[in-house]
C-alpha cells in the first residue's frame, strides 16, 4: 500500500502527454475524460496517503508537479486554440512561475517554505479546474456553457491574482520574521 499513492501520481503525470495529444487533435471529449481521470487519481492518491499513513517526501514533491503540469498544459493549449482568453493563461501560468520561483528563492535564502495550500489557493485550483471542464464540455458539444465562461474566466483571474499575492505576502512575512535570514546558510 505504501507506494500506491506515488504510482497514482506517476499515472497522473503520464496522462499529461495524452491530454496534450487529444487537445492537439481536437478530441475534446476524450481530453475531458483524461482530465477527469487525472483528477480522480489526484483525489485517490491524497486519500490513500493520508488514510493509510503512507505519505512520502517524493510524493509531496511529485503531487503538486503533476497537478501543475496538467493545469498549465491545459491553459497553454486552450489559450493557443483561443478557447480561453490569452490574458487568463498569462495570469495563471505567471502565478505558478512566481510561486515556484519564490519557493526556490526562499529555499536558497532560508529553508523550504510551508507549501500547504491556503483556502484561497484551493478555491483558485477549483475554479481553474471547473473552467477547463466547462470549456472542454462546450468544445465537445456536450453542453453549451458559453454564457458562463466569461464569468468563470474572471473568477479564475481574481482568485489567481489574490492567491498569488497571498503567497508572496505570506512568504515575505515569514522571511522577515526568520532570524536565520540574517545568518549565512551553512
Amino acid at each position: 500500500m505504501f507506494f500506491v499513492p506515488n504510482i497514482l501520481t506517476v499515472v497522473r503525470l503520464a496522462l499529461v502527454p495524452l491530454f496534450i495529444i487529444l487537445i492537439d487533435e481536437n478530441r475534446f471529449g476524450e481530453a475531458l475524460v483524461v482530465f477527469i481521470v487525472a483528477g480522480i487519481t489526484d483525489g485517490l492518491d491524497g486519500f490513500i496517503a493520508k488514510r493509510f499513513n503512507c505519505e512520502t517526501k517524493i510524493g509531496a514533491i511529485l503531487d503538486p508537479i503533476a497537478d501543475k503540469a496538467l493545469l498549465i498544459a491545459a491553459y497553454l493549449l486552450l489559450a493557443g486554440l483561443e478557447m480561453i482568453p490569452f490574458w487568463l493563461m498569462i495570469v495563471v501560468v505567471s502565478r505558478d512561475v512566481i510561486i515556484l520561483g519564490g519557493c526556490l528563492l526562499i529555499t536558497l535564502i532560508d529553508k523550504m517554505p510551508d507549501m500547504s495550500p491556503s483556502k484561497l489557493s484551493k478555491l483558485n485550483t477549483f475554479l481553474q479546474i471547473i473552467t477547463i471542464v466547462l470549456v472542454l464540455m462546450t468544445s465537445a458539444d456536450w453542453f453549451d456553457f458559453n454564457p458562463y465562461l466569461d464569468m468563470f474566466c474572471y473568477a479564475v483571474f481574481c482568485s489567481s491574482v489574490l492567491s498569488g499575492v497571498f503567497y508572496v505576502w505570506q512568504w515575505g512575512f515569514s522571511l522577515h520574521r526568520s532570524p536565520e535570514m540574517y545568518e549565512p546558510k551553512k
